[in-house]
């Protein structure tokens, strides 16, 4: 059913439900802490036990040990409580203070029992204590170990491609914590990649509530803060279709799309969150890849410029408005040794000293797509995203000036150019362009569509 709106794109219902997202916060190399509003337990995800309850924020310690831990698998059951009753009537036959971990996969519950340092000693546990059990056999898992505090220690049992280690509990209306930051939703500790990993599960719109002001000032025109807000959401809804890891959608930094939770909320992009609910850029049926960036520089770039295969929607477009922005033009300078110590290891033959640049193939913008390097013994193509990078230049809109003992990098915009321009949204916004039309300009020929 279409919205019958008088507005520049058109609108259209969808059925679907508002998605939960799941944000991986980061890996953990060795220690963190987490928390929460007041009291919060600490749930085990293999056996859905309370491993501790807490008042107040706390340091947990993860170690991925280089030898793998053996085990001996008893049997599955169709219950926790089956496996549990089973384990304790075992343990009777081991020494004190052996371990058992119940693994829930696929509607079934594997009791695993004793932790030892080498294969031999499992064996050994098997002839000693469970003889009789004839599927009794060792299994082998990573070493790991999680610490809470200063008792609580797990040694959980890595299962698939991403295993969840456990839950943060709270009270309805409270935050749960992860490094003194506060999170709406559920915070839940993987092992994935053979990497720790928090990851963050909650509604969409909630998610969107710690990204828009991250990724720009929610104190803009709020034109300009919904049009990136559509840009958010669109960008995200396709990660929950391919996700960038096992445990996670999408990541929480410059990789992805940067979220700081519920401690970088604003009121003026909550604002914008909500009016647009729900609302995405699509084209042809599917959620656009609504890629953005800080500034132009004057004009966007088509996308196989930058990204190599062209895009329909993205294709560049004037971005008139952008001169208040700090590195709307800019310059580099680079003493010439430390230019020619750079420069030198991106070209793949011995071109000598490098004495001159000029670009091959320009973008629609003038943003450098190829350039040749022009040493005293030859030539050498290099592409300008990888003298951007090598550099860490602003952008690929750049000329290059050699004198005397350095050399100057002349550019204008700051990021790779495709997309919405976040400072261009800023100046349209301000000459009374709504959201509608920011998205329109910026993203050719895509339609707005309320998703959920």
């Amino acid at each position: 059913m279409c919205l019958a709106i008088s507005l520049t794109l058109p609108f259209t219902i969808s059925a679907s439900k508002e998605p939960a997202i799941r944000v991986g916060l980061g890996s953990i190399a060795e220690e963190f802490t987490i928390g929460g509003t007041d009291q919060f337990s600490v749930v085990e995800a293999s056996s859905g036990k309370v491993a501790c309850t807490l008042q107040k924020e706390t340091k947990c310690l993860v170690q991925d040990g280089e030898k793998a831990v053996y085990s001996v698998f008893i049997d599955t059951f169709y219950t926790s409580t089956d496996a549990e009753n089973f384990a304790k009537t075992l343990l009777s036959r081991f020494p004190a203070g052996t371990s058992y971990n119940i693994v829930s996969q696929k509607g079934v519950f594997s009791l695993e029992i004793g932790e030892y340092p080498t294969e031999d000693e499992a064996k050994n546990a098997i002839k000693s204590f469970l003889s009789d059990l004839p599927k009794a056999a060792v299994v082998a898992h990573a070493g790991l170990t999680v610490k809470i505090g200063d008792n609580i220690v797990m040694h959980p049992i890595v299962t698939g491609k991403a295993t969840k280690i456990f839950a943060i509990e709270i009270k309805e209306g409270q935050y749960a914590k992860y490094n003194s930051r506060r999170y709406r939703g559920i915070l839940e500790l993987f092992y994935s990649n053979e990497k720790f990993v928090m990851v963050n599960t909650l509604p969409f719109e909630d998610y969107l509530r710690g990204v828009v002001p991250a990724e720009m000032p929610a104190l803009w025109h709020i034109e300009a803060v919904k049009s990136q807000t559509v840009a958010a959401r669109t960008y995200a809804i396709r990660y929950i279709d391919r996700p960038t890891n096992y445990a996670y959608d999408i990541c929480a930094d410059t990789g992805c799309q940067v979220y700081g939770g519920l401690d970088r909320e604003q009121p003026q992009s909550n604002k914008a969150i909500d009016e647009t609910r729900g609302m995405v850029a699509i084209y042809q049926g599917k959620p656009i890849d609504a890629v953005f960036f800080a500034n132009s520089g004057g004009y966007t770039e088509n996308s196989e410029y930058v990204f190599s295969s062209p895009t329909p929607y993205l294709k560049g477009v004037p971005s008139p408005g952008e001169e208040e922005s700090p590195r709307h033009t800019w310059f580099k300078t680079v003493p010439m040794e430390e230019f020619q110590e750079i420069f030198k290891p991106l070209v793949k033959t011995d071109i000598g000293e490098i004495i001159d640049w000029k670009p091959t193939k320009l973008g629609v913008s003038g943003r450098t797509y190829a350039g040749s390097a022009i040493g005293t013994k030859g030539e050498a193509k290099v592409s300008g995203g990888t003298v951007r990078s090598a550099f860490s230049l602003n952008s690929t809109w750049f000329d290059v000036v050699f004198a005397s003992g350095f050399v100057v990098f002349c550019g204008r915009g700051w990021g790779h150019g495709v997309g919405l321009s976040q400072y261009g949204a800023k100046a349209m916004a301000q000459s009374g362009k709504t959201y509608t039309q920011i998205i329109s300009h910026y993203y050719q020929g895509a339609l707005l569509t309320k998703w959920y």
